[in-house]
C-alpha cells in the first residue's frame, strides 16, 4: 500500500467519499453490471443459464432492498448523508459473498442458494440495525476516580461527550439536552467528532 503514502487509512476514507459526487444513476448502473457479471460466472459455472439469471436477480433485490432503506433515511429524519457510498459498499460486499459461493454451489447448488440468500439477507438486516438502530443508542459509561487527597466537598462529576457525528438535528440530538441534564454535570467537557459532513 505505498502508492496511499505515509497515511494510507486516511487516504482509504478520503477515497470513500469520491462516490459522492457521482451521480446515482452511474451508481445504479455500475451495480446492474456488477450483478450481471456475477450471473455470467454462475451461469458458467453451473452449466444452465437459469442460474445466472436467478443469481443476478437476486442480487438486485437485495440491492434494491439496501437502495431503498438507504434514500428513506433523510425522509425518516434519520440520517442525511449522501447514498452512494454506503450503497457501493454493500452491493462489493454482496458481490464477493456471491463469487465465494460459486465453488461451494458446483457440488451443493441448492443448499449454496439457500444459505446465500440467507446470509444475504442477514446482511440487509444488519445494515438496518447500524442504520435505525445503532446510531440512536446513546451510551452512557460511569467511572469512578478514586482521590486519595482529601476532598471536604462532594465529589465533582464530570460529563464528556465525545464522537457525536451530527449530520443533522434528529431524536437522537433531541433528547440529549434532557439526558445530559439527568447526570446533573458539574463540568461538561466536550472531546470532538462533533459534526459529520459528506
Amino acid at each position: 500500500m505505498k502508492w496511499l503514502g505515509s497515511k494510507p487509512l486516511y487516504i482509504l476514507l478520503l477515497l470513500t467519499e469520491k462516490p459522492t459526487k457521482w451521480p446515482r444513476w452511474s451508481v445504479g448502473v455500475g451495480a446492474l453490471a456488477l450483478a450481471a457479471g456475477i450471473g455470467l460466472v454462475w451461469a458458467r459455472a453451473m452449466g444452465d443459464p437459469a442460474w445466472g439469471w436467478a443469481v443476478s436477480l437476486g442480487l438486485l433485490a437485495f440491492a434494491l432492498a439496501d437502495w431503498g432503506l438507504l434514500a428513506l433515511l433523510p425522509r425518516w429524519r434519520l440520517s442525511f448523508g449522501a447514498v452512494q457510498p454506503p450503497f457501493l459498499a454493500g452491493i462489493l460486499v454482496r458481490g464477493c459473498l456471491t463469487l465465494i459461493a460459486v465453488p461451494l454451489a458446483i457440488h451443493r447448488p441448492w443448499p449454496t442458494l439457500i444459505g446465500l440468500v440467507l446470509s444475504q439477507a442477514l446482511l440487509w438486516l444488519l445494515m438496518a440495525y447500524g442504520t435505525l438502530i445503532e446510531p440512536f443508542r446513546v451510551q452512557v459509561t460511569h467511572v469512578d476516580i478514586p482521590s486519595k487527597a482529601s476532598n471536604p466537598g462532594s465529589p465533582l462529576r464530570i460529563v464528556q461527550l465525545s464522537d457525536l457525528h451530527v449530520e443533522r438535528l434528529s431524536r437522537r440530538e433531541q433528547a440529549l439536552p434532557a439526558l445530559v441534564a439527568g447526570l446533573a454535570p458539574d463540568l461538561l467537557v466536550l472531546t470532538g467528532d462533533f459534526l459529520f459532513s459528506s
